[in-house]
C-alpha cells in the first residue's frame, strides 16, 4: 500500500486509463502532469507510439 503511494506514473499507465471504458479525466490529467510524452524509450517509440499500439481504433 505504502509503495503505491511512491509509485512513478509510467506511459503504460496513463494507457491503462486511457483504455477503460469510463473515462476519469481528473486522473489522466494528473498523470499526465507526471510523464513525459516526448520521451522515446530504448526503441525510439514515443507516447504515441505506444498508446496507438495499444488501443485498436476503430474506424
Amino acid at each position: 500500500m505504502i509503495s503505491s503511494l511512491f509509485k512513478k506514473i509510467t506511459a503504460e499507465d496513463l494507457i491503462d486509463v486511457l483504455k477503460k471504458n469510463t473515462f476519469n479525466e481528473s486522473k489522466a490529467n494528473s498523470m499526465l502532469k507526471q510523464i513525459d510524452i516526448n520521451h522515446k524509450t530504448k526503441s525510439y517509440r514515443t507516447f504515441f507510439i505506444l498508446l496507438f499500439q495499444k488501443i485498436e481504433l476503430k474506424l
